[in-house]
């Protein structure tokens, strides 16, 4: 989550394509709660936990020139850094499903803090 002043990263999760690839695969938002370094929060979830697993639903243009600046970089690292620590309070296993292929600098913030990913276009 950008601080306040701070720019969010230029994604497609403000808009109404990532709705549809949510709604295409099943989503069903969900709120949990849960504490995060100490306090109690609200997540919301993109669909109800299935099992062990949180799956939460990206879809990205990684095609974005905005993506390739280190500035937009970082600030998407954290932003999934924070969301799988937050998830995973929940449950562990905390997977994002991409809508097209991450670049390897988002696979691997992923992969740093125990999150796994796949493509499902």
């Amino acid at each position: 989550m950008a601080s306040e002043g701070s720019p969010e990263p230029p994604a497609l999760e403000t808009g109404s394509r990532w709705k549809q690839y949510e709604i295409k695969h099943g989503g069903q938002q969900t709120t949990m709660r849960t504490t995060f370094k100490g306090q109690d929060i609200t997540v919301r979830l993109d669909k109800p936990p299935t099992g062990s697993r949180i799956i939460d639903f990206k879809d990205y243009d990684w095609s974005n020139q905005r993506y390739q600046t280190p500035f937009i970089q970082e600030r998407v690292v954290e932003k999934f850094q924070t969301q799988i620590s937050k998830y995973q309070r929940i449950l562990p296993d905390v997977h994002f499903q991409f809508s097209q292929t991450p670049p390897p600098w988002a696979i691997d913030a992923i992969k740093a803090v125990g999150g796994t990913f796949s493509v499902k276009p």
